[in-house]
């Protein structure tokens, strides 16, 4: 009989990101939860810089994801308390915010408006899932709210259908 000798434990995951600032593994990649109420996130791919990934609440059924992006460079704010919440407000669009702001404040804040006036984010193509820096750009509170406001239900302007 052979001696049985202790098995190697296994290499420790990396600490630090990869340099491109990716997460570790290939895709699709399922991004570790925080805990039992953390979203659940798949990165589904990595092109030219953009991560696209998928994101569903813990209480919603898996066919209830919405498809985002992120810049590659950004994919760790995805491990560090994201979740979707959907703004119900505003036609239950849904809306991605990290701890307690929105994710597209947190990547905007990498790169401060110098004018202080802009001090709201917007996002270029009005699609608030798609959070790269590229789409997102400062404001004023002026622009914000005459972006954000809606047309009346008659479709002119002074006219409410009754």
């Amino acid at each position: 009989m052979s001696a049985i000798t202790p098995q190697q434990p296994p290499a420790p995951h990396p600490r630090q990101p990869d340099p491109s600032g990716a997460l570790y593994g290939d895709v699709p990649l399922s991004v570790p939860r925080r805990c039992k109420d953390s979203p659940y996130v798949t990165i589904l791919s990595r092109l030219d810089g953009v991560t696209a990934y998928t994101m569903r609440r813990a209480n919603d059924s898996e066919d209830v994801t919405v498809q985002c992006k992120i810049d590659t460079r950004n994919e760790y704010l995805l491990m560090v308390g994201t979740t979707l919440h959907y703004d119900k407000s505003n036609n239950n669009e849904a809306r991605i915010r990290c701890a307690y702001a929105p994710l597209a404040r947190v990547i905007a804040l990498q790169q401060p408006s110098t004018d202080l006036d802009r001090c709201m984010v917007d996002h270029a193509n009005n699609n608030p899932l798609d959070n790269t820096a590229a789409n997102l750009h400062w404001v004023t509170l002026s622009f914000k709210l005459n972006v954000q406001r809606r047309p009346p239900s008659s479709g002119f302007v002074g006219v409410n259908s009754s």
